[in-house]
């Protein structure tokens, strides 16, 4: 009766459990019914068999039931073990009982994504690579195709597996194959080798850097078969041919490193360290080139500055005395500051030497940055020397009109002129006083339609007063031209 007893309690808490807290006070209740009939029956039965039977003359002693508070043990209180149910973590794939336990299949997006990867992407890529390694020579070329050939079978093998496969069983074949990480085996074989295109186009990069290169040295120490070259060998190298021949000898390494990479490196890294320094060599270049065309330029500006020097200069004559300073006559008429003018062109003269030294003692960097600030963008001799040629000219003309107004008109024009001299200004003042000569070959001709462009409103102002002041002076003289004209036509006539 006991065991019957307890087996209807463990059916009660199972009810329990299955149904939830929410049913708790309902199961005890439950429970609790189940026990007093039980007692009930049993208390009938012990009844009875106080009763001897006459067929029976010994009666089997019945067991007493349990006590309340004694041999009792509540229900409820049992110490019974439930197994926890299996809940996958991170990084647990659920496989159980061979499927993925606790993931859904596959949706239809998933799938296609894993399609396209493995039916297009890899094998586009894995015979990208195959291609780019046709004409190489390397050593590992034959281990890096049988690679991508595992590759393109494994890629097609997923497909047939993932098409083949059942629906609970497609997940498992996308973590297996995903697990394959197949981009990266491709990865790792394209950084260790480059294409021969590429391999190209960089060789080609470096002929023409010895191209620029092997210019300057023969510009410097003659070509290669020359009696210059050899003597140029014969002797110490100046910096630059230094220079220049530490380039080439790292341009020919490079190139042995791409084209045969050793065993600690590989062709990729040798190409990019390469690169790495082929900025550098051309910026190196670019300096070089200035440095070596500078000279050519400075033969240039020291003769415009040589004629400019003797024109703020005294004369020197024969006999070691100095005559008078040619323009500076000019200078007084028209007002020019001429100790500035003579500071000018000392100081432009120094900055001449400077790019000089910095040339002989390969600085590069200071005789590009001499040149560009002073020559390029400040102003050339020859600015110099042509606006002092005008300014004369100028001179010699105004200082022959004997009408005082004119002569003041004209000096009124320069003056714009003057004033950016004195600033030192000379590639701009060369520019005006070119246009005032362009002016007045058009006044000489009798105002006969004079463009003005480039002038600024004080020059232009000063012609409309010359103008005027020109109409009023030969405005009997051209119409005694017209009648002379127009007589010798009547002439002709009769």
């Amino acid at each position: 009766m006991k065991n019957a007893f307890e087996e209807l309690g463990i059916a009660s808490l199972g009810l329990f459990l299955s149904l939830g807290l929410s049913l708790n006070v309902y199961a005890q209740t439950e429970v609790v019914k189940s026990v007093e009939s039980q007692k009930s029956v049993e208390t009938t039965a012990s009844a009875q068999a106080t009763t001897p039977s006459p067929a029976d003359a010994t009666v089997t002693p019945q067991k007493a039931a349990p006590q309340e508070g004694k041999d009792s043990v509540p229900l409820l209180g049992r110490d019974l073990k439930v197994e926890p149910q299996h809940d996958p973590g991170p990084g647990d794939n659920g496989e159980m009982n061979g499927g993925s336990y606790g993931q859904p299949p596959p949706d239809r997006r998933e799938i296609s994504d894993f399609n396209r990867q493995f039916q297009k992407d890899v094998p586009s890529q894995a015979n990208q690579v195959l291609k780019d390694l046709k004409g190489l020579t390397l050593p590992d070329v034959k281990e890096w195709k049988e690679a991508l050939a595992t590759v393109l079978a494994d890629a097609k093998k997923c497909v047939s597996d993932m098409a083949k496969a059942a629906s609970d069983e497609k997940r498992d074949v996308m973590n297996e194959c995903y697990g394959k990480n197949l981009h990266r085996e491709m990865d790792d074989i394209r950084q260790k080798f480059v294409p021969k295109q590429e391999i190209d186009n960089e060789l080609r990069q470096m002929k023409d850097q010895e191209r620029e290169l092997n210019r300057f040295l023969n510009n410097l120490i003659g070509s290669p078969k020359s009696e210059k070259r050899k003597r140029a060998l014969a002797g110490e190298p100046s910096p630059i041919v230094k220079q220049i021949n530490a380039l080439l000898e790292s341009i020919d390494t490079n190139r042995k490193s791409i084209q045969n990479p050793g065993a600690d490196t590989d062709q990729r890294s040798a190409l990019e360290a390469y690169r790495s320094e082929s900025q550098g060599t051309w910026e190196e270049i670019n300096k070089l080139r200035a440095v070596i065309e500078i000279p050519q330029q400075l033969k240039d500006v020291k003769a415009q500055l040589k004629f400019a020097t003797a024109q703020v200069n005294p004369t020197p004559r024969k006999d070691g005395s100095f005559g008078p300073v040619p323009f500076e006559k000019a200078a007084n008429f028209f007002g020019v500051d001429f100790k500035a003018l003579q500071s000018a062109v000392a100081e432009k003269a120094q900055i001449v030497s400077d790019i000089e030294s910095a040339v002989t003692n390969g600085d590069a960097e200071t005789a590009q940055s001499l040149m560009q600030e002073s020559i390029h963008n400040g102003w050339h001799p020859g600015d110099l020397r042509g606006l002092l040629d005008m300014m004369k000219g100028a001179y010699q003309q105004t200082k022959a009109i004997r009408d005082n107004e004119l002569r003041e008109q004209l000096i009124a024009i320069i003056d714009p002129i003057v004033e950016s001299m004195n600033a030192a200004e000379f590639r701009e003042a060369r520019e005006a006083m070119e246009q005032v000569n362009r002016e007045m070959h058009n006044y000489e001709r009798y105002f006969n339609g004079p463009q003005r462009s480039g002038s600024n409103k004080k020059m232009d102002a000063a012609f409309d007063q010359l103008e005027k002041l020109m109409m009023k002076k030969f405005d009997k003289n051209m119409s005694d031209d017209r009648d002379d004209r127009k007589e010798g036509g009547d002439e002709f006539e009769d």
